[in-house]
């Protein structure tokens, strides 16, 4: 491929429409990045002015070019020809097969490494609810609260996930004596469904008309990127609803490409409903995900409503309805705590406690109080996280009518303290922002055999695991290549970026649709209690489907 067929090709679009797209998008995605560059440096904190300026700038040449090494590629992928991988990407078992067979390959020195599994506290939390009469339990999980209730669970994780993993950790537990087997059948069978939903993907992606170089591309970055190997050995609710957000939305670009004619399949509709059902089981957002995307897409699409919204009407039936009147006094389970819902505004008025709370009057106080110990919401208070300020729930006396009160106090705060709500919800946000921030991953066993834990890695892989993770913190640090591991790259670039090429080149209803569900994604994750990199997995899973949208839209003309 010459230079001159490059030009020529990127010559074939309307220069001021390029320009535009180029001149917005880089604007779009400097303008946070920018600013949590300065949040995140203390010298870069002290400029003001000018030199607070010039960073924006310097962000805003870096998206530039970015943007314009990402348009002429996308443009030009289609030139370059490669035979045998459109006999790879085909709609067959095959061709779904070898490329998941592909990944395994690639990803079993991760799955052999941190085999039987790595996982964070909530986990263990999780699998300690299936253990018989282990009551009572904690209903807002951290010990210092003593929330103690009789149940025997408690949803402030999904209680789906806690019964999967405690089926396989238990399961083990009574033939081995540990959880060690369970786990590593769990991550195996884990692995398998990642490969099989990222082959589906590239798959769908040659569906919809992306090259075939482009489909290829998809696959290696599956294959190679440290994070989906070891996501793979990650027993954790997020590694599970991501994969499953993947079949989701496959299916949902499906409706949207074909103009909800796909819905009229009967077992089209069943995968939708199953992964529907899938996605809110193992993860509270899941259901505001399912139902706005589905509202949205009967508005916009008009055809097959009853079977768009059949499968979201059932999920919010199961998780409204049947888990909390019906499945949950059976098993002896208590629903997840307010607070959880309540995050942001509880952070946003600690710190308005902290900076002015001399000033708040009486009611407010006493209104705040009713939900949250105002004594020590002050000085709990922690930029990068609202659990210490979320443990302070009153969990066992506060009401609906208080939460109500309480809710009309945050409003009226934030009329008066409004630079102390942004700042406390930007301090939360910042990191998915920052192009330094890198993606952090669950690399814990949970536990060690010299404590007599009930999981923990072999000894004969330490050595291996140790080289991997080398490796792996060698990678993040390699200019260029690290930034394929920053959180900013996954939370707000690509999905901007591919957005604005859709809105700019092709502003067809079957590309436009399918970015409802990354949208509400990406607001979920800025409403998260942390910035951490997991709640990104969706995004991260995703982010080759949304650049081969782009790349249609990009190459229309």
């Amino acid at each position: 491929m010459s230079f001159l067929t490059i030009v020529q090709s990127t010559l074939k679009h309307s220069w001021a429409r390029v320009v535009a797209w180029l001149v917005t998008t880089s604007a779009l995605c400097a303008i946070p990045l920018a600013a949590a560059l300065l949040s995140s440096d203390e010298a870069l904190a002290r400029l003001a002015g000018v030199h607070a300026a010039l960073v924006f700038v310097g962000a805003f040449v870096a998206c530039l070019i970015l943007c314009i090494v990402a348009f002429v590629c996308l443009r030009c992928v289609g030139i370059v020809r490669i035979a045998w991988a459109k006999k790879l990407f085909v709609p067959t078992w095959l061709g779904i097969g070898i490329p998941a067979l592909v990944m395994l390959v690639c990803w079993l020195p991760y799955l052999v490494a941190f085999a039987p599994g790595t996982m964070g506290w909530d986990t263990g939390f999780q699998i300690s609810q299936c253990y018989p009469n282990h009551g009572p339990i904690l209903s807002v999980p951290w010990s210092a609260t003593k929330s103690y209730v009789d149940c025997m669970f408690s949803d402030h994780h999904p209680v789906f996930t806690t019964m999967v993993f405690g089926l396989f950790a238990l399961g083990s537990e009574k033939l081995t004596g540990s959880w060690n087997m369970g786990l590593t059948i769990y991550i195996a069978l884990q692995a398998i469904a990642m490969s099989l939903s990222f082959s589906l993907l590239c798959m769908y992606m040659r569906r919809i008309g992306c090259p075939a170089l482009l489909c290829l591309v998809a696959l290696c970055f599956f294959c190679l990127l440290p994070p989906f190997a070891i996501n793979a050995a990650t027993v954790i609710k997020d590694t599970l609803f991501s994969w499953v957000f993947v079949l989701y939305f496959i299916l949902i670009c499906e409706v949207a490409r074909t103009h909800g004619l796909a819905l009229e399949s009967n077992r089209f509709l069943i995968a939708l409903v199953v992964a529907t059902a899938l996605m809110c089981l193992t993860k509270k957002t899941g259901l505001y995900i399912v139902l706005p995307t589905a509202v949205i897409f009967c508005i916009a699409l008009r055809s097959n409503v009853l079977r768009m919204l059949a499968p979201a009407i059932a999920a919010a039936v199961l998780m409204v309805i049947v888990l909390p009147r019906v499945i949950f006094p059976l098993i002896n389970a208590i629903p997840g705590g307010k607070q959880e819902m309540l995050g942001t505004p509880l952070q946003q008025t600690a710190l308005v406690v902290l900076r002015h709370g001399e000033e708040l009057p009486a009611e407010e106080r006493a209104a705040i109080d009713a939900v949250v110990d105002y004594g020590k919401i002050g000085e709990a208070y922690d930029p990068t996280s609202v659990d210490p300020v979320k443990f302070l729930y009153r969990w066992d006396s506060a009401t609906n009518e208080d939460v109500l009160r309480y809710v009309g106090t945050w409003v009226s705060e934030g009329t008066r303290y409004p630079g102390a709500y942004v700042r406390a919800a930007w301090d939360l946000l910042q990191p998915f922002f920052d192009p330094s921030a890198r993606m952090t991953l669950y690399t814990s066993a949970g536990g060690t055999k010299d404590n007599g834990d009930k999981t923990y890695f072999f000894e004969a892989t330490q050595s291996l695991r140790e080289a991997l993770l080398k490796c792996y913190s060698v990678l993040l640090e390699l200019p260029g290549i690290g930034f394929l591991y920053s959180n900013a790259l996954y939370a707000w670039v690509i999905p901007v970026a591919a957005f604005m090429s859709v809105l700019f080149f092709d502003r067809k209803a079957e590309l436009m649709l399918p970015f409802v569900p990354v949208a509400l994604v990406v607001l979920s994750v800025l409403l998260s209690p942390a910035a951490l990199s997991r709640y990104l997995f969706p995004l991260l899973y995703t982010a080759p489907l949304l650049v081969g949208v782009s790349q249609r839209a990009i190459a229309k003309e």
